[in-house]
């Protein structure tokens, strides 16, 4: 491997299948064999005779590696010769702009062959084809799952690869259970393929689909597609394998964060005293339950045409309150009072109650302690802004419900208490 263009170069030469030279005077070497990383995994005899040629050493300006190569007659050097690897020195402003604009669009070029090779691997091997079947692919989007478009025998499909790590906190027997009910109910498409140890997937892709944003899913037709959908749901009849719990979810990812040695959010178990009554307030207004999707962000609805929308992953599906869902979209979509009151009337056909606003409202409340303790716990980097925003959402919305309580004189607080 040669050419990380970095202006300080140290390269190898090798013979008899060990390190003879390192040098960053192409000059003093016969052929240039590679280019050294600086990476080097040395035994402690060797680093103690390293130590010991150094003692005599009078040059401040001698690089560690020809202290390496003085000991070449007493230790044979063996190397990992990586071919095509995209690599950059950092060592200063210019190496800064060349790692920048150069080699990380490189490494992302390069990351992107890895895993489409990876998908189309794991395809050849799963479905035991000949890999010549297996046409072009396409990455999608994905918050922590890796989707790919994939083209098959001329026909189009979504292979699906798990984040690292989902299978800790996902049950994908509930998933793959739960996603053939949606099929069967014409809400999903097809699963051609679910591995429910590892949760790769493979689905039938969507024609003409459009994925949903939270713009788009402000759009009155598209606020009809979504109520009706969640309302056949909703209304078939079909029981999911699992029941679900925000609650007990929110302190089982609680748990797991404190486990990982991570820190909730600052004044979490003062707040944690007013969201986890909120269970009772809901059972006295009374819970619908339902087989619910329970992650209805826009995303997850994907239109075909003008009047067709599906309803995928299903991840985290279970029975629980239909007005769960209801109150994800409007999260998710940022719907403005307007909006909602819209959404919610294409739901029920008419106006909703007192008492379905106030669900709705706890719900809201729920959700973002359960996504933000769910996205804490992960642990990763990228999701930590994401944890912080839905924990203080969640923080607004507690204090707008006891705002909405002290207000209520109505029924001597009884139904915001839960007694």
């Amino acid at each position: 491997m040669y050419g990380s263009d970095s202006g300080d170069e140290a390269l190898v030469e090798i013979r008899n299948n060990h390190i003879f030279r390192i040098s960053k005077d192409i000059h003093q070497l016969n052929k240039v064999d590679g280019e050294f990383i600086g990476l080097s995994a040395i035994s402690i005899e060797a680093y103690e005779r390293m130590l010991e040629d150094f003692t005599s050493n009078k040059n401040p300006y001698l690089n560690y590696e020809y202290v390496l190569l003085n000991i070449t007659n007493e230790f044979n050097i063996g190397y990992v010769k990586i071919d095509d690897l995209v690599w950059s020195e950092l060592d200063n402003s210019e190496h800064y702009k060349n790692l920048r604009y150069t080699i990380y669009p490189k490494l992302q070029r390069k990351e992107m062959e890895i895993r489409k090779q990876y998908v189309k691997n794991l395809l050849t091997e799963i479905l035991d084809i000949d890999p010549s079947r297996i046409g072009k692919i396409e990455k999608l989007g994905g918050l922590t799952n890796k989707n790919y478009k994939v083209v098959m025998d001329g026909k189009e499909y979504v292979a699906r690869v798990p984040g690292n790590g989902t299978g800790k906190f996902i049950d994908r027997l509930n998933e793959k259970m739960n996603s053939t009910i949606a099929y069967e109910l014409g809400i999903d498409s097809e699963t051609i393929y679910f591995d429910e140890n590892t949760g790769f997937k493979i689905t039938k892709f969507i024609e003409n689909a459009e994925t949903l944003n939270p713009t788009t899913g402000k759009r009155e037709d598209n606020m009809e597609l979504m109520a009706g959908i969640l309302r056949k749901l909703h209304d078939s009849g079909r029981t999911f394998k699992d029941t679900f719990d925000p609650f007990k979810g929110t302190i089982f990812y609680e748990d797991a964060l404190i486990s990982a040695n991570g820190k909730v959010f600052e004044g979490y178990y003062k707040m944690k005293e007013t969201f986890m009554p909120l269970k009772y307030v809901l059972e006295k207004l009374g819970m619908d339950y339902a087989p619910s999707h329970l992650e209805t962000l826009p995303e997850n609805f994907i239109k075909s045409g003008e009047d067709k929308i599906y309803l995928i992953d299903w991840e985290y599906s279970g029975n629980y309150d239909s007005l769960y869902d209801l109150a994800a979209v409007s999260l998710e979509c940022s719907f403005s009072e307007d909006e909602e009151d819209l959404f919610l009337r294409k739901y029920f056909g008419k106006e909703p109650t007192s008492d379905e606003r106030l669900k709705l409202h706890i719900h809201k409340i729920m959700q973002d302690m359960f996504w933000s303790m769910w996205a804490a716990a992960k642990g990763d980097d990228y999701l930590f802004d994401y944890a912080q925003e839905r924990y203080n959402r969640g923080g607004r919305n507690i204090n707008k419900y006891l705002e909405m309580r002290d207000k209520d004189e109505s029924n001597n607080f009884s139904s915001w208490n839960g007694h």
